[in-house]
């Protein structure tokens, strides 16, 4: 069937690594999927960092976590860029009964109205002197979009796809939050000043495989022990939360957030820890050591 050849391997050829990053928070601990091969920093167009799979992710990972595919063989760019394109060839058939595009050998095709009965759609081949070369009669508009689709020269796709990515600064605006709550000054905000880093290299050296919460440094506040148990980082929940509302975020939404991000997130025996604390922070004396 003349209408199914494409001019690149599909995009479920998984080559190499798929990166996302986050738009509203930034990438690490319990604010990404599972099964990340490595983080990228913050930079001017992805305030928020990034992270990579192996992998491409499902919709509904991306959309939970609010994450933005970056690469142009990503399925949900090739989803998007079809979509943006065939909402393009419906406008056009709609206003002239008809759509013409080139091949990706040289020719054109054809989209009318069939003749025929019980036929709705005719999609003709043709070559580059329009001599026709075949023909497919369709009976709906999405199986006519697919088709047209699939025969969409190279340095097209290659220009939707490319469209279809998120870019910050497209059309002067950014679906991504101004600010990145991982550089938070603590001059700014004494109670959310950086952990002492004694503390830190303490908890590594005593369990070097204990997570920590990337995006919240600054509401790291000691050690948690248990009997016959690793040590583990240990976070103070109100702090999580004002870093969570540092860009603007609700105390309901940040609430939610990290719940269910944070809280509700089991990463295995080094998860850290996440305490209700007083408003003053704790002395020496205690069995969690906090600073």
């Amino acid at each position: 069937m003349l209408g199914s050849v494409t001019a690149r391997p599909p995009p479920f050829i998984f080559r190499g690594q798929f990166t996302y990053a986050p738009t509203l928070r930034p990438a690490g601990f319990a604010t990404v999927p599972a099964g990340f091969t490595e983080f990228g920093p913050p930079t001017d167009d992805y305030p928020h960092g990034t992270v990579s799979y192996a992998r491409p992710l499902r919709s509904e990972d991306v959309e939970h976590f609010d994450l933005e595919p970056l690469d142009p063989d990503d399925p949900m760019i090739w989803k998007r860029a079809f979509q943006t394109y065939r909402d393009e060839v419906y406008r056009t058939f709609s206003k002239t009964k008809g759509f013409e595009q080139p091949r990706f050998n040289g020719g054109r095709s054809t989209l009318t109205y069939s003749t025929r009965p019980n036929v709705k759609f005719q999609l003709t081949y043709w070559e580059a002197d329009w001599t026709p070369t075949g023909h497919l009669d369709l009976q709906s508009f999405d199986e006519a979009a697919d088709e047209l689709w699939a025969a969409v020269p190279t340095e097209e796709i290659d220009r939707r796809l490319e469209a279809a990515l998120w870019k910050r600064t497209r059309d002067g605006s950014t679906t991504a939050r101004k600010g990145n709550p991982v550089s938070i000054d603590s001059t700014e905000s004494p109670e959310l000043a950086s952990p002492e880093p004694e503390l830190l290299a303490q908890l590594r050296e005593e369990n070097p495989e204990a997570l920590l919460a990337n995006g919240f440094e600054a509401a790291f506040v000691g050690i948690c022990r248990r009997f016959g148990q690793p040590p583990l980082a240990l976070y103070d929940r109100r702090k999580c939360l004002a870093i969570l509302m540092a860009d603007g975020t609700s105390e309901d939404d940040a609430e939610e957030y990290f719940e269910f991000n944070t809280i509700g997130a089991w990463m295995g025996e080094n998860t850290p820890c996440f305490a209700d604390l007083d408003g003053e922070k704790k002395g020496d004396s205690g069995d969690a050591e906090t600073r």
